[in-house]
């Protein structure tokens, strides 16, 4: 995993990042994105940050679907609530795969997974 530092950003303001995904394999990902909120490394300080209404990280499109053997550029936009340090982790769940049979058919398979 890749890790993405965005830097000090300032309560009240936001800062964006733009990260790429790319789907390897040779059928479209239909998914879905999920931000967890991770605990302080510092223990002195305690993350009882809501992540109700606007949250700290929020995704442009957390859900979509993407071609294979293609890219999708996502916004992230940073946007804290509280002077604290944040560390989010970002997973997908691939909710669908469309894919063509050797036959030449349409298909489409279901799954539900969840990736770090």
């Amino acid at each position: 995993p890749e890790i993405i530092d965005l830097g000090d950003v300032v309560v009240g303001t936001s800062s964006q990042y733009h990260m790429t995904v790319y789907n390897a394999s040779n059928c479209s990902l239909h998914y879905r994105l999920k931000i967890k909120l991770e605990p302080s490394d510092d223990p002195t300080r305690l993350y009882n940050v809501p992540l109700t209404g606007k949250q700290a990280l929020q995704v442009d499109c957390s859900q979509t679907e993407l071609a294979s053997r293609a890219l999708q550029t996502i916004r992230l936009t940073a946007r804290p609530g509280r002077r604290v340090g944040y560390k989010f982790t970002i997973f997908y769940e691939l909710l669908r795969t469309s894919f063509l049979a050797s036959d030449g058919s349409a298909g489409e398979e279901v799954a539900q997974s969840e990736m770090a």
